[in-house]
């Protein structure tokens, strides 16, 4: 980018590049997965620097026809991890509504429960295995991808019906 203005004798020159940060890089380099966290880790903040009270299970399409937002859920099912030698299958997130105060404004926490399935190497559930919950604060895009599996992120080869690698949690979260 650049521009000049002879009146006021300014000129400026901008040289940018991008790079897509990928789990596979994180997997190989602590300095690449420390870029990704300072790159990610702020809290979403309003305008004013508030944080802000959002649904990360919902997005909105405007409706020409009704002149409104249509509201549709995110499906998170599709998501699935390593951790320890284990694969596990996110299930779906829920939100825990966010606290009022005595002024009935809200505090945002933007806390979810995470409930992840127990799978085995070809993605079918675990007999006997119960959905697990975990409580989670998802207020930064550095949380989400943790919660989407992080660098342990994998999904079903076509090819050979298990898990391999996956930049899936990088890709939900952009």
């Amino acid at each position: 980018m650049h521009f000049y203005n002879e009146k006021f004798a300014l000129a400026q020159l901008n040289k940018t590049a991008a790079f897509a940060i990928t789990n596979k890089w994180m997997r190989e380099s602590m300095f690449i997965r420390k870029l990704h966290y300072k790159s990610t880790k702020d809290t979403w903040l309003k305008r004013n620097g508030y944080e802000i009270s959002a649904d990360i299970t919902k997005y909105y399409t405007w409706n020409e026809t009704l002149g409104k937002y249509d509201v549709h859920d995110i499906d998170y099912s599709d998501c699935y991890y390593q951790r320890n030698g284990s694969y596990y299958k996110i299930d779906r997130l829920e939100r825990i509504p966010d606290p009022v105060d005595e002024n009935n404004n809200v505090i945002p926490e933007n806390r979810y429960n995470v409930y992840v399935k127990a799978v085995d190497v070809r993605g079918n559930e675990l007999p006997g295995e119960e959905t697990k919950k975990f409580v989670r604060t998802i207020n930064s895009n550095y949380r989400l991808w943790e919660v989407l599996g992080g660098t342990g992120s994998v999904e079903l080869d076509e090819t050979t019906g298990k898990f391999i690698d996956s930049e899936h949690s990088i890709e939900k979260v952009a």
